[in-house]
């Protein structure tokens, strides 16, 4: 059952709000989640693994956390919603046995401390909980994807793969391939396997609005690690939709949907990759070349596929 918390925060008491404030919701987040349970904390920090992430942890809490390798974690950045100071962020946790102690560590906390200067007491808190097989219950054939924080990527490196390099123009289908392990790492249920297909050979961008957007995930004195990624929106369009069977259509929807709770690309525990994708209308380009195809086709122009 992945969940989206959306924390409302009031005027902070100190301070400036801070830049990229991703990295600090990310600390902000494990600090108030350690101090409910200090298991919980790090199970958030470090995905369920077991091994040397966890050694220092008894025995039986390392064994209870031995699982997937992914972080069950995504926040956003600091999003001014009204009056100035008064924000919002968003957690997505991933793993339904979290939403629970999640949500009781967030109720225990009256305040919060974003970075070392500014405290912003918490005034209110909404839950939006999914269970994974009520993903995707809107099925369409065609999305808007809102990247609303820079979204990339880095290549893994190695051999086959030459140098460690990033993608700050990631391609929508290594986007969504990835979102696809990412899912298949919670859910009770895997997506279908060819999904990866579906996604590599069928799936379109049919219009893009995007602009390069730089993100600090990291400050050490004076040194910031930044990553380039790209913001804007993105549609898409499934072609040939009536082709695919009902299960793999709706494993589809399911992924897409997926990525409200789980941000899309690389860094979205630090802010990266807020996305929110939603289903549309053809663009007016589709349209015509269904109208136009449908016209052809009653005149004999267009051949039918059988």
């Amino acid at each position: 059952m992945p969940a989206r918390f959306v924390m409302s925060v009031g005027p902070g008491q100190v301070g400036d709000t801070p830049p990229d404030s991703g990295r600090l919701i990310h600390a902000a987040v494990l600090n108030t989640c350690r101090s409910w349970q200090e298991e919980l904390g790090e199970h958030l920090h470090r995905g369920r693994h077991a091994g040397t992430a966890l050694r220092h942890l008894p025995e039986q809490v390392a064994n209870q956390y031995a699982g997937p390798q992914s972080s069950p974690l995504a926040v956003t950045p600091l999003i001014l919603v009204g009056e100035p100071g008064e924000y919002r962020f968003e957690v997505g946790v991933l793993d339904d046995s979290l939403v629970s102690p999640v949500a009781q560590a967030f109720e225990a906390a009256d305040e919060l401390h974003i970075g070392p200067r500014l405290t912003v007491p918490v005034t209110r808190i909404d839950v939006f909980p999914c269970w994974y097989g009520t993903l995707g219950s809107t099925t369409a054939d065609h999305w808007t994807i809102q990247l609303e924080t820079a979204t990339g990527l880095y290549t893994s490196g190695g051999p086959d793969d030459g140098p460690r390099r990033a993608l700050p123009m990631p391609d929508i289908g290594e986007l969504l391939t990835r979102l696809a392990r990412r899912h298949d790492d919670f859910a009770p249920e895997p997506l279908p396997a060819a999904i990866g297909e579906l996604v590599g050979r069928y799936l379109v961008i049919t219009d893009f609005k995007i602009q390069s957007a730089v993100h600090t995930i990291k400050v050490s004195g004076r040194q910031r690690t930044r990553r380039r990624g790209a913001k804007g929106a993105i549609g898409l369009e499934l072609l040939q939709p009536d082709r695919h069977t009902s299960v793999l259509r709706h494993g589809l929807d399911v992924l897409l949907d997926f990525a409200n709770y789980a941000g899309l690309g690389h860094q979205t525990t630090k802010g990266m990759g807020y996305t929110v994708v939603s289903p549309s209308d053809a663009p007016q380009s589709t349209k015509r070349r269904k109208a136009s195809n449908e016209r052809n086709r009653a005149t004999g122009l267009a051949a039918v596929r059988r």
